[in-house]
């Protein structure tokens, strides 16, 4: 049992250093509006075309986040209600006031 130990962390050390994990891309900042503002917060989740998803919390008034150019879809969720729609992220139309309706 004490050979296995002493050959695994011998076996470690031979490896060398680790490679650094990649740069996280970074994407440019798009905001939501609602109008009028939700009633309670809720949940916003970005699923883009490149595979690129993000979900976080959404204030009254709007959220910000980090996406990709290109269209992606916006879901909702915010007092057991559900709203969903497409938008096309791209340079120079990187904010959108959404009036959700629930569905």
């Amino acid at each position: 049992m004490r050979a296995a130990v002493v050959l695994l962390a011998a076996a470690a050390a031979c490896a060398g250093p680790r490679e650094p994990a990649p740069a996280a891309a970074v994407h440019p900042v798009a905001t939501v509006w609602f109008e009028p503002p939700l009633p309670a917060p809720g949940t916003l989740t970005v699923v883009h075309e490149s595979g690129f998803r993000w979900r976080g919390a959404a204030s009254a008034t709007g959220v910000t986040f980090s996406a990709p150019d290109g269209p992606c879809t916006l879901t909702l969720r915010s007092q057991g209600r559900t709203s969903e729609r497409i938008w096309k992220l791209q340079a120079g139309s990187r904010e959108l006031v959404w009036r959700p309706e629930p569905r």
